[in-house]
């Protein structure tokens, strides 16, 4: 305990003084900074020259008329939709894609034989009414949404005492019994994957996920930006690189 007072006293010295310092920079730079010219790279706003090195601030706004515009055409999956579908001007576009698929998971599993666990539908987190609404008339026996993971080939141990010592037994679990229902998802994965009970699949989702060569979204699409130089404050002295571009919200 002795030991520790005088190291907490020289560390809270060392924070001291580094705060200080620090807000002491801060300071000596705010005296020292040129408020530079919107409509010029080498000039403050006062007309007086700014050479390279020296600390500036830019404060302009942008120029609305060299925003990129953004159409359809920007994003992957839409080419049969309208050309005027929409037109939007900005510095990026981010494009959040999510379809209505068939969703599969196992909901009981057997050990060795030996039934191991049985999903409760009482405690999954849609309801049978949730369920059902996305099925059509008639197959009202849709799959509430399972909270248990699926898995067809792992590994527990159990244990027992036989004489006072303990035998570990290995158990590979199976899976006996899948679940479908339908929910949103903005994973392509959902769409390749194949399904274990194909006529309950069908069933429960009132038919089958969107198959290769038909009509589906683009999943994951990357964010865009427009191009380095592009897009100027207004006045046309200064333009965003892509750092800058990607940087504003």
């Amino acid at each position: 305990g002795l030991a520790l007072y005088p190291g907490a006293l020289i560390f809270s010295g060392w924070n001291e003084q580094r705060a200080v310092c620090r807000q002491k920079a801060l300071w000596q730079a705010e005296r020292q900074s040129i408020d530079l010219s919107c409509s010029s790279s080498s000039a403050t706003k006062k007309g007086e020259h700014v050479d390279p090195g020296d600390l500036g601030f830019l404060r302009c706004a942008l120029d609305a008329k060299t925003l990129e515009t953004y159409t359809k055409d920007h994003v992957p999956g839409l080419e049969a939709m309208p050309s005027n579908l929409f037109h939007a001007s900005g510095l990026g576009l981010k494009v959040q894609t999510e379809m209505v698929v068939c969703k599969e998971k196992c909901i009981n599993s057997r050990c060795s034989g030996r039934r191991l666990s049985k999903q409760d539908r009482s405690s999954t987190g849609i309801d049978d009414s949730q369920a059902e609404s996305f099925t059509q008339a008639g197959h009202a026996t849709a799959e509430s949404f399972p909270d248990i993971e699926a898995g067809t080939s792992t590994e527990s141990e159990t244990g027992r005492r036989l004489g006072g010592s303990r035998r570990r037994t290995k158990c590979k679990k199976v899976c006996v019994e899948w679940g479908y229902w339908l929910d949103w998802s903005g994973s392509s994965d959902d769409l390749t994957k194949g399904f274990h009970d194909v006529q309950k699949a069908k069933m429960n989702c009132s038919g089958s996920n969107p198959q290769a060569g038909s009509f589906q979204p683009a999943m994951g699409i990357p964010n865009r930006y427009a191009d380095s130089g592009r897009v100027h404050v207004l006045g046309g002295g200064w333009s965003l690189n892509a750092e800058q571009t990607q940087a504003i919200p």
